[in-house]
């Protein structure tokens, strides 16, 4: 049995989506995680307990202990009716203004999704619904007051001059506000300004919105989660509770343990489903006259299931790999604060959270291949030359 899987798991170790798989995880977690860490790290350091975020709560900095007396103590998300509105609106607002919704093909896989004309104008009648004026009312009525905001700014500026670098130059911008990692200097807060209908109720707003998605016809990346766009401020003592379960009861390990999944989880489950494909190509393809045909005669229905162990084992340990020396740095890290970070905990929680993704992630690679072959006529009877 052990010398059939190591067999097999040889075959996997020398396929090419491995060592891509590999270079792209470790890009990953040196770019992006471990960064992240850093930074985490270097303002806990400074005292900084949390960041403003765009929508909803504060980012609030595990390792650092907030002080009595402080101004703020940070926010938490929280479904405001208010504020959701009006923030969702302008949301709406700006990606109805692009034609383009950040969507989940098939439920899972980020797309952007353009509408068509009809519904696009189903989309306006909607909005119009919420907001009592039309689309290109707000439009109108933002330019007009982003006009007078460059021209308070820059009083050079001639009104054409001032009209030229809003279409020409700033609302360019301004359409990709909601992309990550896009910095964007706005003249105006317009969420606070996007108008919304006096007699909307909260759960009439909710059913309007409903349809909106509907329209677009798949899951939406921004119309889900409504409580990330209100928030609630935090107390002192509230801020202090969540520190001291961070602190002594493992919160920090399990927080970044989450942050290690989200960060290499999409490349894991990705090129783990590859390399599963990747695999099967290698080992259960033979040649039959002029074409290629799939068999799964006699020992090849247990060779897959091995196959299959194989490519969960050896994709899981780079994995692994990069696990452990994330727990080792969170620990060393934490002992510059004078804390201590448990490293079991971290495992525990990150391998719980990407090992279920990387087993799915392996059979449905295999799972797909045999279906491609099945669908295609590929597969060899028992018996067949």
């Amino acid at each position: 049995m052990f010398t059939a899987l190591r067999r097999e798991m040889k075959i996997v170790v020398r396929c090419a989506a491995y060592w891509i798989f590999i270079v792209a995880l470790a890009t990953v977690f040196f770019t992006q995680y471990r960064e992240e860490v850093k930074v985490d790290l270097q303002q806990a350091k400074d005292g900084v307990l949390f960041e403003e975020s765009r929508w909803g709560g504060t980012k609030n900095n595990l390792f650092v202990e907030p002080v009595s007396g402080e101004a703020r103590y940070g926010s938490v998300d929280e479904e405001v009716p208010e504020q959701v509105m009006r923030n969702v609106t302008y949301h709406l607002f700006r990606d109805t203004s692009n034609n383009e919704y950040d969507t989940y093909l098939l439920g899972v896989i980020p797309a952007h999704k353009r509408l068509n004309s009809e519904k696009r104008q189903k989309v306006f009648s909607l909005f119009e619904k919420i907001t009592g004026q039309t689309m290109y009312q707000v439009d109108e009525e933002f330019f007009r007051m982003d006009l007078a905001k460059i021209m308070e700014r820059d009083g050079d500026m001639t009104e054409e001059q001032a009209e030229n670098f809003l279409r020409k130059d700033y609302y360019k911008k301004l359409a990709h506000e909601f992309e990550p990692d896009q910095q964007v200097e706005r003249l105006l807060p317009y969420e606070a300004y996007i108008p919304i209908r006096e007699d909307l109720s909260y759960d009439e707003f909710k059913k309007l919105l409903g349809e909106i998605k509907a329209v677009i016809g798949r899951k939406t990346a921004d119309y889900e989660n409504l409580e990330r766009y209100g928030v609630r401020e935090l107390t002192y003592e509230e801020a202090l509770a969540g520190y001291e379960a961070a602190v002594f009861g493992n919160g920090i390990p399990k927080a970044y343990a989450g942050r290690f999944s989200d960060d290499v989880g999409a490349v894991s489950v990705l090129f783990t489903a590859l390399l599963a494909m990747e695999a099967a190509v290698g080992g259960f393809l033979v040649r039959s006259g002029e074409r290629e045909r799939l068999s799964l005669r006699g020992q090849e229905k247990r060779r897959i299931l091995f196959r299959f162990f194989a490519v969960v084992l050896i994709g899981f340990l780079p994995i692994l790999i990069l696990m452990i020396a994330a727990a080792r740095g969170l620990d060393a890290g934490a002992g510059t604060l004078g804390l201590t970070v448990s490293s079991f905990a971290f495992l525990a929680a990150a391998i719980g959270a990407l090992l279920p993704e990387i087993t799915l992630a392996s059979a449905a690679g295999l799972l797909f291949f045999c279906l491609f072959h099945f669908f295609f006529g590929l597969f060899r009877r028992d018996g067949a030359e």
